[in-house]
């Protein structure tokens, strides 16, 4: 359905975003 659809972007997009936030705060407390 559409909802799916969106569902299937959203959260790949979300988690990249989490991981790109995550990797330069802990390269930066190194």
């Amino acid at each position: 359905t559409y909802t799916d659809g969106i569902l299937e972007i959203e959260i790949p997009l979300a988690r990249s975003q989490e991981i790109a936030r995550r990797v330069p705060i802990e390269s930066g407390e190194e």
